[in-house]
């Protein structure tokens, strides 16, 4: 599935993605937005380093420390508000720590994007995971994305 509305861009030229993990993510994140009503939306993943990664946190989210992954919203407006020609929202990625996540869990490197991903986008979507009710709210949307594309099991222990 082509979808130009989705780009990916890399903060170092050494630490990309191999292009078919690339293609999984953008056919994924295609089929989601379609479903979801916002395949017009343009949505800009960015892979950084970890350095960049913990500016970005303390700058947006106060935190002085690394994540392995932010989203936002470009703008606070409704998303059926936005024409197709403006940015929708952002998901930056540390592909440092999502590396080693998928080792520590055993997981492929592409599921866990994939997971990352979904979880994104559902924050995205104004889903929190401030308060146990609001987590367990997403979470169980969350699970319903990732089954939607034949991603299980990533939250069972």
């Amino acid at each position: 599935m082509e979808n130009e509305h989705i780009q990916i861009t890399y903060e170092l030229p050494s630490e990309t993605l191999p292009l078919q993990t690339e293609k999984r993510i953008m056919d994924v994140l295609g089929l989601l937005m379609m479903k979801l009503g916002l395949n017009c939306r343009i949505l800009s993943l960015f892979f950084c380093s970890v350095e960049t990664m913990i500016q970005l946190n303390g700058t947006y989210r106060s935190q002085e420390k690394p994540t392995d992954l932010l989203s936002w919203l470009y703008q606070d407006v409704e998303a059926e508000l936005i024409t197709p020609d403006e940015p929708w929202g952002a998901l930056v990625y540390c592909l440092e720590l999502i590396r080693k996540q998928a080792t520590e869990s055993g997981w492929e490197l592409e599921d866990e994007l994939l997971r990352l991903t979904v979880h994104g986008l559902t924050h995205l979507l104004g889903y929190d995971h401030e308060d146990e009710a609001d987590e367990a709210v997403m979470l169980a949307f969350e699970k319903d994305l990732l089954e939607q594309i034949g991603l299980t099991g990533v939250y069972e222990s």
